[in-house]
């Protein structure tokens, strides 16, 4: 079986000053959910959230709940197929644990 080796996934530039921005010292995906949610982080996004559900004509289309994932999606891990679709069946069983925990 191959190995793969454990890769950081770092932050685009403007979200690294985005969160830097709000106080936030991270850098990587892992340091951003290793810090918690810092409030100022939680609260823009929460701001976001109203923004666009402000436009949304049925609770269906309403963004109730989200998480952020420990890693980009990719092809290089099957989440994605050839024409970049998301495998859904591969992401739902991938993030299982966190998909369930919407509905606790």
């Amino acid at each position: 079986m191959k190995q793969h080796k454990c890769r950081q996934m770092f932050l685009t530039k403007d979200v690294e000053k985005w969160l830097k921005d709000l106080g936030s010292e991270a850098t990587t995906v892992t340091e951003f959910l290793e810090e918690g949610p810092h409030p100022k982080v939680k609260a823009a996004i929460q701001k976001a959230l109203d923004n666009v559900n402000a436009c949304a004509i049925s609770n269906a289309q309403r963004i109730q709940k989200y998480a952020v994932l420990p890693k980009d999606f990719s092809i290089a891990d099957g989440d994605y197929g050839p024409t970049l679709k998301i495998k859904r069946h591969v992401v739902s069983e991938k993030y299982k644990e966190i998909i369930d925990s919407f509905y606790v």
